[in-house]
């Protein structure tokens, strides 16, 4: 898969990630969180810090609380 854009469009932020078979790794969501906003107890986005234009993306939780996302 080829890589993505995601945007935060009110801390004009963006990070660009490369999906494993349609999937973000924890270790990917939590470099997008911390790139997009990374300021705790900030509500301008989502679990993955996106807010604004976006791609379809799904975030789950492993049995062993690791989160990761689906893109769609």
């Amino acid at each position: 898969m080829e890589k993505i854009t995601l945007k935060n469009d009110f801390h004009n932020t963006e990070v660009n990630v490369v999906p494993q078979s349609g999937e973000l790794s924890p270790r990917q969501v939590k470099r997008a969180w911390n790139t997009l906003c990374g300021i705790d107890g900030c509500t301008c986005g989502n679990d993955l810090g996106m807010r604004g234009d976006n791609p379809e993306i799904i975030v789950d939780q492993d049995s062993d609380g690791s989160i990761y996302a689906i893109v769609n």
